[in-house]
């Protein structure tokens, strides 16, 4: 039963990711590569850019994949415990493990992925958005990786903070 609610909540939280239109995202996108030039060092600009890159990348775009990861780990280089550009970047990893087309390079960059995104954990283990990321990451990838317990755990902890905020 607790499983079986924990895959509805990755389930219905997954419609966010989607709400935006691909001409929207194309636009927005225009408008941050534009204000990044302008402020090359807008921490905030690259986390948003990062992503959206990311979100459009989950629909298939490897492009968008790569330019994500390019973002983020420029966010990184500005702000080295910046733990959301390390959650997000994580998870663009997965993406790029997803899209790899050889067995071995698959595993090395959803090894790589869940690393930046337990990093994330570490650096701010009371966040709840990369919880979730790193929740729903843990729990679409297959049995090998072996991370069910992890998404459990994030799930769990979750769960936890809101029936504290409940009380």
């Amino acid at each position: 039963m607790k499983r079986c609610f924990l895959i509805l909540m990755v389930f219905l939280s997954a419609s966010i990711l989607y709400s935006q239109n691909e001409n929207d995202e194309n636009a927005i996108i225009r408008e941050m590569e534009n204000a990044l030039e302008k402020e090359p060092a807008n921490k905030e600009i690259f986390l948003k850019l990062g992503i959206l890159y990311h979100n459009i990348g989950l629909k298939g775009d490897k492009g968008a994949v790569d330019r994500g990861e390019e973002i983020l780990k420029r966010l990184i280089k500005i702000d080295p415990n910046n733990a959301d550009a390390h959650c997000w970047l994580g998870s663009i990893l997965t993406l790029k493990g997803r899209d790899a087309t050889f067995p071995i390079q698959r595993i090395i960059y959803v090894k790589e992925g869940l690393k930046e995104m337990d990093k994330a954990v570490s650096l701010s283990p009371e966040n709840i958005n990369l919880r979730m990321i790193r929740g729903k990451n843990s729990l679409a990838l297959p049995d090998i990786f072996n991370r069910i317990d992890t998404a459990i755990e994030d799930f769990e902890f979750i769960l936890s903070l809101k029936e504290r905020e409940a009380l």
